[in-house]
C-alpha cells in the first residue's frame, strides 16, 4: 500500500451514525490509476457497518472485510457506479447495469457471487447467517446455464441506487459524466490487461436493441 492510499484510507475514515440506514459509499483513488481502495456498508438488517480495504490484510484497520482489485471487484464497480450515474441524470432503464459472456468482466462477479468468495464479506450477513451479496445484487442467467450472457443488476429494494455514495480522493463526487467516465476507466483498463479474451467476449452495459 503506498503512503498516498493509506492517508486517504485514514483520512476517509467516517463517523458513526446514529440510526441505522441503509447506505453504502464507495472510496477511490486515483494514485497511480483509478482504483476502489474502501467500502462501507451500512444496513438495518445488518448487526454493525461493514468497512471493508483493499488489501490481503487490514493492516492498521479494525476491520476482517478485505478485497484486492481483482475482475470481480472491477466489475462490482462498474456496475455500482452505472447504478448511481442513473440515480443522478433521473434517468430510469429496466436494462441490467452489467451482462457478459464467458471470460467477461460480468462473469467473474457472477462466478464470485455463485462461489460466495470472501471479498463478499464487504456486504456482510444477516443475523442469521445469510449472506447479502446476494439480496444486493440480482442476476439472470447465472452461472450461463442457458445460451447468452449472464445479466446482473443492483436489486434497489435492499440498496436505493441513491443511497450510494462515490467518494475519489477523498472528495465527492456526483457528476453523472465523471461517474460514466470513472466506469468507462476501470472498463478499459480492465481490457487493456484481457484485450485477446475480452474482445471475444465484450463487456455490454446497455444494449438498446434488446426488446
Amino acid at each position: 500500500m503506498t503512503s498516498t492510499m493509506a492517508r486517504l484510507l485514514n483520512n476517509s475514515s467516517e463517523q458513526p451514525i446514529q440510526s441505522v440506514a441503509t447506505k453504502l459509499s464507495l472510496w477511490f483513488t486515483s494514485d497511480r490509476q483509478l482504483e476502489l481502495i474502501k467500502t462501507c456498508f451500512h444496513s438495518p438488517l445488518l448487526p454493525q457497518a461493514i468497512t471493508a480495504v483493499r488489501g490481503k490484510t487490514a493492516g492498521a484497520f479494525s476491520t476482517t472485510a478485505t478485497f484486492q482489485w481483482t475482475s470481480a471487484v472491477q466489475a462490482l464497480s462498474i456496475l455500482l457506479l452505472r447504478a448511481t450515474e442513473r440515480v443522478e441524470t433521473k434517468r430510469h432503464s429496466i436494462e441490467p447495469l452489467l451482462e457478459g459472456g464467458k471470460g467477461s468482466l460480468a462473469s467473474s462477479l457472477d462466478a464470485s457471487l455463485y462461489k460466495q468468495t470472501a471479498w463478499l464479506d464487504l456486504f456482510g450477513a444477516t443475523a442469521r447467517g445469510d449472506s447479502m451479496s446476494r439480496r444486493v445484487l440480482t442476476r439472470t442467467n447465472p452461472g450461463r446455464r442457458r445460451s447468452g450472457p449472464v445479466m446482473i443488476s443492483l436489486n434497489e429494494r435492499v440498496l436505493p441506487a441513491n443511497s450510494i455514495e462515490v467518494y475519489l480522493d477523498n472528495h465527492r463526487v456526483r457528476d453523472p459524466m465523471q461517474l460514466t467516465r470513472f466506469a468507462e476507466t476501470i472498463e478499459k483498463a480492465w481490457i487493456s490487461e484481457h484485450e485477446p479474451l475480452a474482445l471475444a467476449n465484450p463487456l455490454r452495459l446497455y444494449n438498446p436493441l434488446r426488446i
